[in-house]
């Protein structure tokens, strides 16, 4: 159940994303020159508020709720060590190789998905589409991305996650695949479809594949420590994409290495081995 709980919780990307899709370029019609500027700040408060509504209704555990997790049959029906619960061991994961290797997995994520949508709009521009209409193709991929975390942790919680990750790169590498070299209409609704449908997949099978890796008290901590990954993808990703079509001129190369990095990343999740823990 915990991929679906994960894609559940998942599903506020995909609204965000939707909403800013369309709130952004209202704000940069609304201020002209400073709409950008403006977009920062009425983020930020956006940002603030949410942050006001987290310190006010989350708590740190299922506990403090009056709450315990799925499974369970009472309040120690869930195995923990005393030395877990009184620090947390950060060696299990940072020594765990096949933490690290979901790290890679899901940094090849990173890399590819960043490089698709920093570019995205600019390519349709050079393909000669006009604002409103990338604004539209954008918004039918938000839609889309709404249910996607939870619909491949689902899968994942059926599959496997490596075979649920596996399936969700393929997705993602046929639509870096048909808009690097399809560029009609049908291809490029294609591909959107595509990248909408599994555009948050791997942040969640991945995250629970690495906490499956480590013992409960620690899932957190493995959550994040692959997601520090996923940064360095997403920083790598547009320096390269950039890269290549300053020096080509071709946008269409940038995701076909985009294509390359996301066929490397469902390689490297069938190469998961199962856990032990």
């Amino acid at each position: 159940l915990r991929g679906r709980a994960t894609g559940l919780v998942s599903t506020g990307i995909g609204v965000g994303f939707t909403l800013s899709g369309v709130a952004v370029p209202i704000i940069l019609s609304a201020y002209g020159a400073e709409g950008w500027r403006y977009s920062w700040y009425y983020l930020g408060i956006v940002l603030l508020a949410i942050a006001t509504v987290d310190i006010a209704l989350l708590r740190n555990k299922p506990e403090d709720l009056g709450l315990r997790e799925v499974g369970t049959t009472g309040w120690n029906g869930l195995k923990r060590s005393s030395a877990a619960s009184s620090a947390l061991r950060w060696g299990l994961v940072y020594r765990n190789r096949a933490v690290w290797f979901v790290g890679l997995v899901y940094l090849m994520y990173g890399f590819s998905y960043i490089i698709y949508v920093t570019f995205f709009a600019a390519y349709l521009q050079t393909l000669g589409w006009i604002r409103e209409a990338a604004i539209s193709l954008w918004f039918i991929v938000g839609i889309l991305s709404i249910l996607s975390g939870f619909i491949w942790g689902w899968v994942s919680d059926i599959l496997g996650r490596k075979y649920g990750m596996a399936l969700a790169f393929m997705f993602l590498s046929l639509a870096y695949l048909l808009f690097a070299t399809t560029p009609t209409t049908l291809g490029l609704y294609c591909s959107a479809i595509l990248f909408g449908i599994a555009a948050w997949s791997i942040p969640t099978v991945a995250v629970v594949a690495a906490a499956d890796y480590v013992g409960a008290e620690l899932r957190s901590a493995a959550a994040g420590f692959v997601t520090f990954f996923f940064g360095v993808g997403q920083v790598i990703g547009p320096a390269v994409g950039g890269y290549v079509i300053e020096a080509t001129q071709v946008f269409g190369y940038s995701f076909l290495i985009a294509t390359i990095g996301s066929l490397i990343g469902a390689g490297g999740a069938l190469a998961l081995k199962k856990p032990k823990v």
